[in-house]
């Protein structure tokens, strides 16, 4: 995979609502987005910049291709 930007919690998000999920709930300090077509759930910590880890967790639990999401990480 190529190199993974260091992202905030607000970024992260607004990228996987370019991708269809949407903000169904919030716990604490963690924000929790679903996708209606794929019925996958993912949790996106709020911080100012995300560890690599998280946001390569992410990435895998929402199912969305690397190059796609680092291609929409980019441009915003």
């Amino acid at each position: 995979m190529s190199e993974v930007p260091l992202l905030s919690s607000t970024e992260l998000v607004r990228i996987l609502a370019t991708f269809g999920f949407t903000p169904v709930m919030q716990t604490g300090t963690h924000n929790h987005l679903f996708h209606p077509e794929t019925r996958r759930l993912v949790t996106v910590p709020s911080h100012p910049v995300l560890a690599l880890g998280v946001v390569l967790s992410v990435i895998r639990k929402s199912d969305i291709d690397a190059k796609e999401f680092l291609r929409q990480a980019t441009v915003h």
